[in-house]
């Protein structure tokens, strides 16, 4: 009941701004202009999908699944010299969401000023007279549940957002000045971001693993509220927008994802308007190739010919060391009065606060030979030969020159006949027993819970990712979870197989791989509401 109530809440707050004004009576209408190459070649589709620096315009709440540092710049080609130019950054802050600013800027060229008499005929010509329109931006998004007093699974799925925007428009000596405020909320049947994931693109390729991640997987909605504000003498054109879609991996192949959505929009100054959109997208990896196609319905298209309300386009990921290079590329017809174009270069930056760094030397600060034999197995064995060429001089040497060298068997451990598979059971054990020592030492993070939650906090997900590592290092492994919540059985399940999901959807870990049980109270360890041990 209560999610409804929220839901209804929302919307009607929406709906008081979007009070039918009439075709003319708003101004800064440059801003109905989209801004971004996918979501426009979709459709402008985008209210519930936004996920990367687009949807500071479509939506301020997607701003929080944001994974990385992220810019982006667009330029769009539209009809009769008429452009626009779009820069925007945002930038993550982990527990405390997420920020971003954009500025667009619409030019469209000069024109020959013309003057009429007091009867309205021609009176001559003047000089040039040019237009200009700014916008500028500011968001921040975070996750329901970290603005709410009460926990629920249901607000850990929300994402909410405000933008404000400041808008000026001028022709030769006349100009206009306005504010608005955006409102955004999205909903999403997955929770979690992935933490290897960077900017627009919904997947990515860990460098460690070299399998694709999915951002998401299942439905999304989303409802936002559009510059609800006025310029110095009208309105802005409000906008109420409302969008459902659908991301479906595996599509064709392992590599493969379909996005499907469908947005509606209820301007105060036209007709409402629907459109349609889907994206096929093939992960590779170090490369994302994706094909986009959208349609929108409405009276302003439906004079135009048949190919108005079309849309298309194209983009391509390239990820090369900490960078991600997206170019992006959408088209958009409109019958008689001609094409536009958009094209746009998003960069995305890693490290970031919502990712694990991805050095191959250690996820763990020190002792990481304790945590991760393997590691220091894989290191490189040629270390000892020095040692032994040493050994082999063709100077006779008195033996006690030589117990120092070899005798130590020092060395012995650290040089492998062959390269040992990472998967040994006893190598798994042991640096999972360290890893739970340490938690209850609380040498690194504990994976506690809040109370009667199962919800994992994101400071517990730090040390839930040394574990995904240790998994990733010994593919064969197979280990035990188990959940402590007193004498609640069911709640400690929870909990157990949150941390196994965590583990499969971040790290590609296998199901058979993970044994979920319910611990005894009695049986719990210090400081911890999880254990995990090798099977």
């Amino acid at each position: 009941m209560k999610k409804t109530i929220v839901l209804l809440g929302i919307f009607c707050l929406f709906s008081l701004s979007a009070e039918a004004a009439g075709p003319g009576t708003t101004n800064a209408n440059f801003l109905k202009a989209g801004q971004g190459a996918r979501p426009i070649s979709m459709g402008e589709t985008y209210i519930a999908l936004g996920d990367g620096l687009d949807t500071l315009y479509w939506n301020p709440a997607g701003l929080a699944q944001l994974a990385s540092p992220t810019a982006s710049f667009m330029h769009s080609f539209w009809i009769q010299d008429i452009g626009t130019e779009y820069l925007a950054y945002g930038l993550p802050l982990g527990p405390l969401g997420a920020v971003g600013g954009g500025l667009s800027f619409l030019h469209a060229g000069s024109v020959t000023e013309t003057f009429e008499d007091q009867y309205g005929n021609y009176a001559g010509e003047g000089g040039q007279v040019s237009a200009m329109s700014f916008a500028l931006i500011g968001t921040y998004a975070q996750k329901l549940s970290r603005l709410m007093p009460v926990q629920d699974p249901f607000f850990s799925n929300m994402l909410v957002g405000a933008s404000l925007r400041i808008v000026t428009e001028s022709i030769e000596e006349a100009s206009i000045f306005g504010g608005a405020l955006d409102i955004g909320v999205i909903w999403r049947q997955t929770e979690e971001i992935k933490p290897m994931e960077i900017t627009s693109a919904a997947g990515l390729t860990p460098r460690e693993t070299g399998k694709p991640l999915v951002r998401d997987r299942g439905w999304r909605l989303g409802l936002v509220g559009q510059n609800l504000g006025m310029t110095s003498d009208q309105l802005m054109p409000i906008n109420l927008r409302a969008g459902a879609g659908y991301v479906l991996p595996d599509l064709f192949s392992p590599n493969g994802r379909g996005t499907m959505a469908v947005d509606v929009l209820v301007p105060i100054d036209n007709d409402v308007k629907i459109s349609v959109g889907a994206e096929y997208a093939h992960l590779s990896p170090n490369t994302e190739f994706a094909a986009r196609v959208g349609y929108k319905i409405g009276n302003e298209i439906k004079d135009l010919d048949s190919l108005a309300g079309l849309t298309a386009g194209v983009g391509v990921a390239i990820q090369a060391g900490f960078i991600k290079y997206q170019v992006d590329y959408a088209f958009v017809p409109y019958g008689e009065l001609g094409s536009t174009h958009r094209a746009s270069l998003t960069l995305g930056f890693l490290p970031s606060a919502n990712v694990v760094k991805t050095q191959p030397v250690s996820v763990v600060p020190s002792g990481v030979d304790e945590i991760a034999p393997p590691l220091a197995a894989s290191a490189k064995p040629a270390e000892p030969k020095p040692v032994v060429k040493a050994q082999t001089q063709p100077k006779p040497q008195p033996a006690a020159e030589t117990v120092p060298v070899v005798k130590p068997e020092v060395a012995q451990p650290v040089e492998p006949t062959a390269p040992a598979p990472a998967a040994e059971p006893g190598k798994l054990a042991q640096a999972l027993r360290m890893f739970q020592k340490r938690m209850e030492a609380k040498l690194i993070i504990p994976v506690q819970f809040d109370t009667n939650k199962s919800i994992i906090p994101d400071g517990s997900k730090k040390s839930l990712d040394m574990l995904g590592k240790i998994l990733e290092q010994n593919p064969q492994g197979q280990v035990v979870i188990t959940g402590y919540a007193g004498t609640d059985a069911k709640l400690a399940e929870a909990r157990a197989q949150a941390v196994a999901r965590y583990l499969k959807m971040t790290y590609s870990v296998a199901s058979d791989r993970l044994e979920v049980r319910k611990g005894d109270a009695a049986a719990k360890p210090k400081n911890v509401d999880i254990s995990v041990e090798a099977k």
